[in-house]
């Protein structure tokens, strides 16, 4: 959710990518694959908004990436965090609570809540 409000609303030049600290064997899987209540309401919740995260991959988040990155913005728990995740002077921590395995309606109020963060940051 938040990369594709970053994407949208930071303009040229500017982008963002997400990734996960749990991917695992589900490197590179289509959003739209995950057969789960929970990725039926985000992919539902945003595109009742305009945005298609559909055909969004999952991907493992890299020390790579961490270096590449000017900001990164986490929203998992931090014990799923790699080290290099937890070493890095970058990072912004968003309290946000995990849509998965809530209603339906809870999951449009937590993507609203990321949005007005995306905008904040901004």
């Amino acid at each position: 959710m938040a990369k594709e409000f970053y994407n949208a609303i930071a303009g040229e030049g500017s982008i963002a990518d997400a990734c996960g600290t749990r991917v695992g064997e589900f490197e590179g899987q289509v959003i739209a694959d995950i057969r789960t209540d929970s990725v039926e309401d985000d992919i539902r919740s945003m595109k009742e908004i305009g945005y298609d995260i559909s055909k969004n991959r999952r991907k493992h988040i890299t020390k790579e990436l961490i270096d590449d990155a000017d900001t990164i913005v986490v929203m998992a728990e931090r014990d799923t965090w790699p080290d290099y995740l937890n070493e890095s002077e970058k990072v912004i921590v968003w309290d946000v609570e995990n849509p998965k395995g809530t209603s339906y309606e809870k999951t449009c109020e937590i993507r609203d809540i990321v949005r007005k963060k995306v905008e904040e940051l901004l």
